[in-house]
């Protein structure tokens, strides 16, 4: 009995030892990073951002107010998220540009101030067990985050950065409610 154990209990160490050795010279030349690197980002420093009432996130120079300047250059919006927005960053700057026009400040492309935007987090699809699942309740399961940043043209002085994010059932809700804390702020600071 003591030698089949030991037969046994070698055989078991010979077939590690030999997984442990396959698994370690049969590696290919990997191409992933080794590191993990963040996802690409508008805003470089969340540093003084605070929680806003109208959005998430903010940060405003201080004694600043976008009626102080008559003019704005407002950039199309980018796609940073990992997903294909379906033309969702085109209608948010089509909007904002709307929104600052009837404010009673010039949208053109030499303006006071320089609005990039960006569309950091999207998920406006829902994967295959939530789509047949009897008993999935589809509430608050898209989501949609832009990032803002505002700089004076001549000094190129970051004078505004904003973070802010909607959730919803259906893509025209969350960019209504996105559209809607934008322009609530923008207007509390006017």
């Amino acid at each position: 009995m003591d030698r089949k154990r030991a037969e046994f209990l070698f055989s078991f160490i010979i077939i590690i030892l030999a997984c442990f050795l396959f698994g370690c010279f049969n590696k290919g030349p990997t191409t992933d990073r080794l590191y993990f690197e963040p996802p690409t980002r508008l805003i470089d420093n969340y540093s003084s951002m605070v929680e806003e009432e109208e959005v998430n996130w903010a940060w405003l120079k201080f004694d600043v107010r976008f009626g102080n300047y008559r003019s704005i250059t407002i950039k199309p919006f980018q796609n940073l998220s990992f997903m294909d927005d379906q033309n969702i960053s085109e209608r948010l700057y089509k909007e904002l540009t709307g929104w600052f026009k009837e404010s009673g400040i010039e949208v053109s492309d030499n303006g006071e101030i320089i609005c990039e935007g960006a569309v950091v987090e999207l998920e406006i699809e829902r994967g295959f067990f939530k789509k047949v699942n009897p008993l999935y309740e589809r509430e608050n399961d898209f989501y949609l985050e832009v990032e803002l940043v505002i700089k004076e043209d001549t000094t190129q002085n970051t004078i505004c950065k904003i973070r802010h994010g909607a959730v919803g059932n259906d893509i025209e809700i969350i960019i209504k409610r996105l559209q809607a804390g934008l322009f609530r702020y923008f207007d509390s600071h006017k």
